[in-house]
């Protein structure tokens, strides 16, 4: 299953750099959609990066966020913005309620024990985390694609008195 998250997420990105537009499923990518337990893998993009009238070069932004969680309530993450899609297997439990549907996602420590919906606990657990997520950010689309890199100045609000003909 992880080899097959991490082809389908390979299989979209390529189609991305390409094409210049996510496409609006797996299959369309040409990627496999099943997962080892013969389930269909997640795919959710930023609905503004997908179709040919889409353009990733002329984006610099994208709706989807990604929080990596850093302890078992998930209440101290690190947040990934600026993601273009995700796609992930809801593991052996079947149960992806702990990454969710919808921005922003959820990863989380393997193995973690929590009961639905997405309580943490380590007495009793019905299920054990285990989805396999992967992800891509616009900005890695864009790097790969060869799109113009926006200017940004990153100099202080007030620049130093300058004379003519100094350096």
């Amino acid at each position: 299953t992880r080899e097959t998250v991490k082809q389908a997420k390979e299989a979209v990105l390529g189609y991305a750099v390409k094409n210049g537009y996510l496409p609006a499923n797996l299959e369309a990518a040409g990627a496999r959609r099943l997962d080892a337990w013969t389930r269909d893998l997640q795919y959710f993009t930023a609905t503004e990066l997908v179709g040919s009238a889409a353009n990733v070069c002329s984006r610099e932004e994208a709706s989807l966020t990604v929080r990596e969680c850093t302890n078992t309530d998930c209440s101290s993450f690190l947040a990934k913005s600026n993601i273009a899609f995700v796609v992930y297997s809801n593991g052996e439990d079947a149960d992806g309620a702990c990454t969710g549907t919808t921005s922003p996602f959820y990863v989380r420590e393997q193995a973690m024990g929590y009961n639905s919906p997405c309580t943490y606990t380590t007495t009793n657990p019905a299920f054990n985390y285990d989805d396999v997520v992967a992800y891509v950010s616009l900005d890695e689309i864009r790097s790969l694609r060869g799109c113009p890199q926006p200017l940004r100045i990153t100099s202080p609000a007030a620049l130093d008195q300058g004379e003519e003909d100094s350096f």
